[in-house]
């Protein structure tokens, strides 16, 4: 269904709303400067899709499959990502997002530096083998997601919700972390926080 977005072929500063494409696939095409506004692809197929300088607002992409999929600075604002598994896009992507629901969302092997993920829902996402250099995380909620191998250097989480990570794991040189969550990587550790654990009583 390559007619959803018109033409086959490139699309240059072009504009499309309300479209819905859920469970269609689009394949081939090179998209520049386009805005995507309360577009539905919902369990849609992308393939081999460049995107470049783009925007998707108040999009649902819920469990859409990427495979080849390019993205060259594009923005991901209040946009539905449920489960989307983004491993198969292409390399180093250069990808923000802003208040997206990305719970379930699996991001294994990418190249995410500097990304940022502001105030988004990222429970229960997977983070495995991810370069996140000085990622961004701040209001973000990552409860339940799962870090294994990644390098999480001068990354900040310092404003982010239920961070719970294996610093033995993953490269955590110069990250940013909670209060709460530092505690709690203290205590694992066996030590007693200050104002956080009781001192035992003294025997005598």
């Amino acid at each position: 269904m390559t007619r959803l977005f018109g033409d086959q072929g490139n699309v240059d500063d072009a504009i499309f709303t309300d479209l819905d494409g859920g469970g269609s696939h689009v394949a081939d095409r090179e998209f520049y400067r386009c805005t995507f506004n309360t577009v539905k692809l919902a369990e849609a197929q992308l393939e081999r899709i460049v995107l470049e300088q783009c925007t998707f607002t108040d999009c649902d992409l819920t469990r859409c499959a990427l495979k080849g999929v390019s993205l060259r600075g594009v923005t991901f604002t209040r946009c539905k990502l449920l489960g989307v598994d983004f491993s198969r896009i292409s390399d180093n992507p250069d990808v923000s997002f802003d208040a997206c629901i990305l719970r379930y969302a699996a991001f294994a092997g990418l190249n995410l530096r500097n990304t940022t993920f502001s105030t988004c829902e990222l429970q229960e996402a997977q983070f495995e083998g991810t370069s996140l250099v000085a990622a961004r995380f701040p209001g973000s909620n990552v409860t339940g997601a799962t870090w294994t191998r990644c390098d999480l250097s001068g990354s900040d989480f310092s404003l982010a919700e239920g961070l719970a990570l294996d610093v033995r794991t993953n490269r955590v040189k110069d990250a940013y972390v909670p209060v709460e969550t530092a505690v709690r990587l203290a205590q694992e550790a066996g030590l007693r926080v200050v104002g956080y654990d009781r001192p035992k009583p003294r025997r005598g």
